[in-house]
């Protein structure tokens, strides 16, 4: 597998108002750098705009990859094991910077 991305309803955190979630992206380490998850977080807020009208799409992940995309950062977010982790949005329609 090169690269994947699902969307679902809570992705283990207790902010149930924040969905729904990005889960399991993933691009492998060979093809990262080169736009594909840019591409795969931009198609993703594309499809839930319309006609499933989603305002925002959201991900708590605790690495760099929103920061670099323009996502505002939310804030902190308890997982459901306890653990803190930053959370991210981003409105569905908006393009990317």
């Amino acid at each position: 597998m090169i690269t994947g991305l699902s969307v679902i309803e809570n992705d283990f955190h207790k902010l149930p108002d924040k969905a729904p979630n990005i889960c399991a992206a993933y691009v492998k380490k060979e093809y990262r750098r080169k736009g594909i998850a840019r591409s795969l977080l931009d198609h993703a807020c594309k499809e839930l705009a319309a006609p499933r009208d989603y305002g925002r799409l959201s991900d708590h992940r605790p690495h760099g990859v929103y920061e670099r995309r323009s996502w505002e950062f939310y804030g902190m977010a308890k997982e459901n094991d306890g653990a803190m982790v930053r959370m991210y949005h981003r409105k569905t329609g908006r393009p990317q910077k």
